[in-house]
């Protein structure tokens, strides 16, 4: 059978078809010796028989040939049997029915040359016996004769149907190989598409992330502040369900990757109670117990635990109308580190038999209908099972209805540090009490989870602990025992608030409180916010007394690193200006680079201590730059911390990235909590400072000659001559949406006029080297251009260009000249039109002798050119200076970037192509 046709079911039938042929042979030798005996034929032949059987079965376990000799030499053993059987007087009409069943079994190794061989061992045996009987008997019966033609038939008959078997074996396998290359070819298309889209869909959604950001740490008003709290927390939702599709994708298909880093499981922690404090609903209680005696610091994936801990946290406060979540972290020793044992235990409405298994086995939300708390993708237990098992544990699930869940994770977990991860200083004259009466918590299951909690944690650390429900039992207890610490609850401080107060001057009084709660001015109590969990506690007992200490600490753990010379290397301007807005918060030095080359430019010049490298850029990727400035860096004795800045979000790229020899991963949108930790893991101890001790530190600037290429230029003043008109109205008339455009820059009109400018000022650039690239058929560098095309494009509000640069950038990926023919010209005029408008609003444009030409309202102008001018100021939150600044940035760089379309178009190089339009 030629070997195209081998497809996995062919192989699988004549792998299996060995040992039953085999078997067969075994089984025939025996009935043939029982015969030579019983009929006295000739006994060599037995011992060629014996022979045959013990070396067939020697080459089966040996596997000593390949796989077609080994079945051919048992074919050519089975016929010489049946042959000798078959030229016996005895034999001769068993011929028939022997050979029937030897080609249906052989119908099995699909091979037609099998089915031929077995008709022509008939055929020669009965010509053979016939020959015999007609020397023997003269002249052969008429019954005879019809008994040898009936034979003939039946095996005929046979060989014809086995030959027919195996061609329609062979055309039904060759089918389903067909069906599953191409179901193979549609997933792994699904892949890329959904690779694709998380890039496309994450670069906006870090805009909006990392600009909120930058503005909530700006004066804003409580109204605008709560505004951009709900922007930045839909940005993160819209994030996490990206990342929920992608996962639930790579574990559906197998290809979930586990990485193996030290972690401090003490972190993990914090980031999920974060979470839940600002996403769980008040009548939920969580509360997170973790066992002293687990490894303060873990090998493993964090980024996984840390998912699968969110998704059954969340699960069960989705699903729990009253009571809480309790979550129970324990440890067990093994030879390869430990099993870590999640429990996570809730007293919501609970599931079937049935509701389990399908919870499990596919995309499925328990009670779909009103019970549900919340929203959600269906996929959290898919994705928490597909995980768990990649990193080698498994998941058990105790349920019943209307009674709550327990869910229970064992995770094997290399060790990097076996200390315990809660310890205390001092256990000197320390004696706790609580006086906590749960007034507000209805159900007892949740106030024994509190118990269980502080009593644990207590016992475990060696600590006296003393529990009342009243005020009058403090106070005796207070008159035999010295208290250290007390621990009360929000209704037993506004009881007793004077008491409290004063009681705080001389032990440390806790008061545990949801957000929202605060305390009076100058108040010496502490307050420790909900959700509760074991490291909180601990901090607190190990930490002095006082609101004073409260806010100390707080400035402290503030992450400001003022002596950081950092690098951030992208080739998009508005991206640098993104990350360089978030990283000045941490006092950093920030240098800017907008390609490899650069970055190696200013490499030689200086030191870094940080470099942030994008992956996509042209020229040079961001993993080539990256080695090379390894290289350099080896060769004069330095060393410089690199970590991927990327959109590529599976799961994949970040052991790609690592694998590749980066330090660390940030995937855009940024979020700032993995950002800290990153830099707090990455950095030198002495590079990290409080803020509070931090002096003011100087941006440095990148040298002259690669600050041209890398910063984003300084706004100009608007030219007097510019006649009186709204920007906004200007651009919304040019068919740009400036009013998303603002939007996008949270109504910062200055941000969004820095970002105009920017597009502007490198547009003639972009167009050379878009026009260059595809004149010398360069479609890498042409998708890349025009990749970038699109996205800033779209951030500006200027919707129609972002959509001829996207079609530009699939068209160049596909190396289809055709389609980027049919596109160019149109995006190019587009493109000239739209930085003829924004630099019209910016009031960069040449202005009209006054009798000519009217004064004009910018946002008209830009209408008249067919740009989404509201739209693009929609995007900049209304803020008509950023929206100017986002025009100005686009005009700055339009003449660049209709010289890189021309460029890559004449020279065919649809991939740069593609680039360029898109962005």
């Amino acid at each position: 059978m030629p070997e195209k046709t081998e497809n996995r079911f062919a192989a699988e039938m004549f792998r299996s078809s060995h040992l039953l042929i085999l078997i067969v042979y075994t089984v025939m030798s025996a009935g043939l010796t029982a015969a030579a005996l019983l009929f006295s034929w000739e006994l060599w032949a037995l011992l060629i028989v014996l022979a045959g059987v013990i070396s067939c079965w020697g080459l089966h376990l040996t596997q000593t040939f390949p796989a077609k000799v080994r079945i051919g030499i048992y074919s050519f053993l089975i016929l010489l049997s049946i042959f000798y059987y078959g030229i016996h007087p005895a034999g001769m009409f068993d011929l028939a029915p022997l050979i029937t069943v030897t080609m249906m079994l052989f119908t099995m190794t699909d091979l037609l040359p099998m089915e031929h061989c077995c008709f022509g061992t008939f055929a020669a045996a009965m010509l053979y016996d016939t020959v015999q009987l007609r020397q023997t008997a003269g002249a052969i019966a008429a019954p005879t004769v019809l008994r040898i033609l009936l034979h003939i038939l039946l095996v005929t008959a046979a060989w014809r149907v086995g030959c027919i078997i195996i061609r329609k074996h062979r055309q039904s396998f060759a089918e389903a190989e067909r069906q599953i290359d191409a179901l193979t070819d549609t997933a792994r298309r699904m892949d890329d598409f959904l690779a694709n889209v998380s890039h496309e869909i994450r670069t906006p959604i870090n805009a909006v992330i990392g600009l909120t950001s930058i503005m909530l740490k700006r004066d804003q008003t409580p109204e605008q502040k709560r505004e951009l709290l709900s922007v930045e927390a839909a940005g993160f939702r819209v994030t996490e369900q990206i990342s929920d599709i992608l996962d639930y994708t790579e574990i559906d298909m197998n290809k979930l990757t586990v990485s193996r880093e030290t972690y401090i499981l003490a972190s993990v922690i914090n980031d999920i109670s974060a979470k839940v404090q600002s996403d769980a609903a008040k009548d939920i209680e969580v509360i997170f117990d973790i066992d002293i005696s687990v490894p303060a610091v873990l090998i493993g994936d964090p980024a996984k635990i840390r998912k699968v801990l969110w998704h059954l946290v969340s699960n069960g406060i989705k699903f729990t109308r009253q009571g809480g979540v309790y979550v129970r972290i324990e440890s067990a020793a093994q030879e390869y580190g430990v099993n870590l044992r999640i429990r996570v235990t809730d007293t919501g409405i609970g599931m079937t038999e049935e509701e389990k298994e399908m919870a499990l086995d596919m995309i499925y939300q328990v009670g779909s209908g009103s019970s549900r708390r919340s929203g959600g993708l269906g996929l959290g237990l898919k994705i928490v099972q597909g995980a768990i098992r990649a990193m080698g544990g498994f998941l058990t699930v105790e349920s019943t209805p209307d009674a709550g869940s327990v869910f229970t994770a064992a995770i094997p977990q290399g060790v990097s540090d076996e200390s315990r991860c809660i310890t205390l200083g001092s256990r000197d004259d320390m004696c706790i009490a609580t006086f906590l009466r749960f007034s507000g918590i209805e159900s007892g299951q949740v106030r024994e989870y509190y118990r269980q909690l502080i009593g644990g944690l207590a016992s475990s650390l060696g600590v006296p602990l003393y529990s009342v429900n009243e005020l009058s039992d403090f106070l005796k207890l207070q008159k035999h025992y010295h208290i250290s610490h007390l621990f009360i609850g929000v209704r037993e401080y506004e009881d007793n608030q004077e008491y409290m107060e004063d009681l705080a001057k001389s032990m440390t009084v806790t008061v545990a409180a949801p957000e929202g709660f605060a305390l009076p001015e100058n108040s010496r109590i502490r307050l420790l916010r909900k959700p509760l969990t074991s490291f909180q506690i601990a901090a607190l007992l190990n930490t002095t007394s006082g609101a004073a200490a409260d806010a100390q600490e707080e400035k402290a753990d503030s992450l400001f690193c003022p002596d950081v010379r950092a690098m951030v290397v992208d080739d998009e301007r508005m991206n640098l200006i993104v990350a360089e807005g978030i990283l000045r918060n941490y006092g950093m030095q920030i240098t800017k680079a907008n390609s490899g080359p650069a970055a190696l430019r200013l490499c030689e010049e200086q030191d870094f201590d940080l470099i942030f490298m994008d992956h996509m850029m042209p020229d040079m990727d961001g993993v080539e730059a990256m080695k090379l400035i390894r290289a350099a860096d080896a060769a004069r004795g330095h060393e410089t911390i690199m970590i991927a800045l990327t959109a590529n979000a599976v799961s994949s790229a970040r052991r790609m990235f690592l694998a590749e020899g980066f330090d660390g991963f940030v995937s855009k949108p940024i979020e700032i909590a993995d950002l800290e930790r990153t830099l707090r893991r990455l950095l030198p101890k002495h590079l990290l400072r409080s803020r509070q001790d931090a002096e003011p530190v100087i941006t440095e600037s990148a040298p002259p000659e690669v600050t041209e290429a890398a910063e984003v230029p300084e706004p100009q003043p608007e030219p007097e001559a510019v006649p009186a008109a709204d920007p906004m109205t200007i651009l919304r008339e040019a068919g740009i949406h400036a009013d998303a455009g603002l939007e996008y820059c949270q109504n910062d009109m200055d941000f969004y006029r820095d970002l105009l400018r920017e597009f502007t000022g490198s547009a003639d650039e972009k167009i050379a080297e878009i026009v260059k690239f595809r004149q010398a058929g360069d479609w890498k560098n042409y998708a890349i251009r025009v990749h970038g095309l699109k996205s800033t494009s779209k951030m500006l509000g200027a919707d129609a260009l972002s959509e001829l640069a996207k079609t530009l950038e699939f068209a160049a990926k596909d190396e289809d000249t055709d389609a980027v023919a049919q596109t160019h010209d149109r995006m190019l005029e587009c493109f000239a039109q739209t930085v003829a408008a924004i630099r019209q609003a910016l009031g960069e444009a040449e202005p009209a002798p006054a009798e000519d030409i009217p004064a004009a309202d910018p946002m008209t102008i830009l209408r008249e050119a067919g740009i989404h001018a509201d739209a693009g100021l929609e995007y900049c939150q209304n803020d008509m200076e950023f929206y100017g600044e986002l025009i100005r940035e686009f005009c700055g760089s339009a003449d660049e970037k209709r010289a890189e379309i021309v460029k890559f178009r004449q020279a065919e190089d649809w991939k740069n192509y593609a680039i360029r339009v898109h962005g």
